[in-house]
């Protein structure tokens, strides 16, 4: 039975039960190592009116609880700072074509994505395809040891450089 404690031989033979609070504790303990082996993600749920109707939004109700919540000011902070975070060889991979030369892109996978290389590669597609920034403004963009992390106007140029590119290069194949 788990909820009785055997003493061991030797010693008086009397059997302990379990309190409430040792089993709470117990449960409590387990709970806690296995949320430690974890990772955690959570969901903000958000209620879209108070009349629990399908398909009616309340606005001011909506715009109540995403004030409160502090999604509102997530997203300022996000837009104000590094907009977009990018794995390096997700970046690398998607970018590469930015450093080919003329109108023949380079090939995906002839550079290595990943490790010292990735981060030297990840910065010469960023050096050539990012503007500069503004006197006395921060960069556009940083690299981190495994994120390339891109202010709004580093990632437009990006996406602007790379639709450009792959443009002509269907162009040149039709």
């Amino acid at each position: 039975d788990p909820s009785v404690v055997r003493v061991p031989a030797g010693e008086k033979k009397k059997k302990a039960v379990k309190t409430i609070g040792t089993q709470f504790q117990s449960s409590l303990t387990s709970l806690l190592t296995e949320v430690r082996q974890t990772e955690s993600w959570f969901v903000r749920c958000i209620k879209p009116n108070s009349k629990k109707k399908p398909s009616i939004l309340e606005s001011p109700l909506l715009m109540r609880q995403l004030l409160t919540s502090g999604i509102v000011d997530a997203l300022q902070v996000r837009k104000h700072g590094y907009a977009e975070r990018v794995p390096i060889e997700e970046f690398n991979r998607t970018h590469a074509i930015l450093l080919g030369t003329g109108s023949e892109p380079t090939e995906p996978n002839s550079e290595p994505t990943s490790g010292p290389r990735g981060k030297a590669l990840a910065r010469l597609i960023l050096d050539g395809s990012v503007p500069a920034p503004n006197a006395n403004e921060p960069p556009n963009y940083q690299i981190g040891h495994t994120l390339v992390f891109l202010r709004s106007r580093a990632a437009h140029a990006l996406r602007t450089r790379l639709k450009t590119i792959l443009a002509r290069a269907t162009i040149a194949i039709q």
